[in-house]
């Protein structure tokens, strides 16, 4: 190609640890385990001996997470923390009224 452009360098990203996020968990039924296994880490998953999948994670608790949550629609039960599921039903219920 005739086309051109000029070399830039890939400017580093902030190194973010994990452990600065509030541990999350989560349980997902034995039918979500393809998309549990696509969403997380294998470390990060259990398998109970009923089948189901307890994934424990560090997340940001932002707007996204709630989004993610939310996409599981049924699929998830908040574990921990708590006060988690109440912001998830909150925005469940906001989404409703609209």
């Amino acid at each position: 190609m005739d086309e051109s452009f000029l070399h830039r360098k890939i400017p580093k990203q902030a190194e973010v640890s994990g452990e600065e996020y509030n541990q999350i968990t989560l349980r997902f039924p034995a039918e979500m385990a393809y998309r549990v296994y696509d969403e997380f880490d294998k470390d990060q998953i259990q398998m109970q001996a009923n089948g189901d999948l307890i994934a424990s994670v560090r997340m940001p608790e932002d707007g996204w997470l709630t989004g993610f949550l939310l996409s599981f629609g049924m699929q998830v039960d908040i574990l921990s923390p708590a006060y988690l599921k109440e912001v998830v039903a909150e925005q469940a219920k906001l989404i409703y009224e609209k």
